[in-house]
């Protein structure tokens, strides 16, 4: 009777330890799914009516920029958006998302950033602001900071990825002749 109580005791205990790991997500949680997407696209969730108005445009403007120091037009994005109400369970594991609320319940435009929140390797940026004229203005003048986050999420994406499949051989035999420690990429 005892080894069986000390059984389910036991049962309870792994049982309840493996549920309160589930609650954060991180990249080694192994019930969280994996991001979706392709490399510089980002989703915007902005309602159509604000998108077409001034605060979309901005926002479109500072997203839709060319990459500098290229001999080319290049956008530094591939923008997708979609409505609010229609931001459900399908779109939230994509990788990069930039979610909108203009609301008076907001005193002064604000950025917040979080990193996987529906799915590894995501980063949500949410921005607020109290009203069109400061959501535009602040987009404006924090595109830089904007650039930075998305940037840097890509490229840990990109470094995880080389990590995962460079060339051993080829990254073995640099070491062995130059004394380097290399990640080569496989072609």
């Amino acid at each position: 009777m005892k080894k069986r109580q000390f059984v389910y005791m036991a049962l309870a205990f792994l049982l309840l330890m493996g549920m309160s790991s589930c609650r954060k997500k991180s990249i080694n949680n192994p019930l969280t799914v994996n991001s979706v997407g392709a490399p510089w696209e980002l989703l915007v969730v902005m309602d159509k009516s604000d998108w077409e108005a001034p605060p979309g445009r901005a926002l479109f403007e500072v997203l839709d920029a060319d990459v500098p120091a290229l001999p080319q037009s290049e956008p530094r994005f591939k923008i997708s958006r979609c409505d609010n109400a229609d931001f459900d369970g399908l779109l939230k594991p994509v990788r990069n998302i930039l979610l909108v609320e203009i609301s008076h319940i907001y005193s002064r435009p604000k950025i917040h950033v979080t990193e996987d929140m529906w799915a590894n390797s995501q980063i949500v940026m949410r921005i607020v602001a109290p009203d069109n004229e400061s959501f535009a203005k602040f987009v404006q003048d924090e595109k830089e900071l904007i650039y930075q986050y998305f940037e840097l999420a890509e490229r840990k994406r990109n470094l995880q990825y080389i990590k995962r499949t460079h060339n051993r051989e080829l990254s073995r035999l640099v070491m062995l002749k130059m004394g380097y420690e290399v990640q080569v990429p496989k072609f």
